[in-house]
């Protein structure tokens, strides 16, 4: 009998963005319309992990992502860290990265 090559248990895809808003640069969830502003959205629920940029989340490894998660499936319930993607400026997702990377 084969197996199916999908997870028993569904996680939800997180799409990750670096953005600028006025003076604030940070790293934020895109939603539909909206981005969760995740440094925002981590100090409203006293969250430990450092999700003020993706270069901290990537390096915060699964305790971080695990913490973007929780924070996505709440995102209704965090009024004050959402912002209409209209007032946002996109920016590179890792604007500085630590070193220089090639793909072929």
């Amino acid at each position: 009998m084969l197996q199916s090559p999908l997870p028993t248990r569904y996680i939800p895809t997180v799409r990750f963005i670096s953005f600028r808003r006025g003076d604030d640069v940070g790293a934020g969830l895109l939603l539909a319309d909206e981005v969760l502003h995740l440094r925002v959205a981590a100090e409203l629920v006293k969250e430990r992990s450092d999700l003020s940029s993706v270069l901290q989340i990537i390096r915060g490894g699964s305790a971080a992502l695990g913490a973007c998660r929780r924070l996505a499936a709440d995102a209704h319930k965090l009024g004050q860290a959402r912002v209409p993607l209209t007032q946002v400026q996109l920016l590179a997702p890792i604007p500085r990265p630590a070193r220089n990377a090639f793909c072929v």
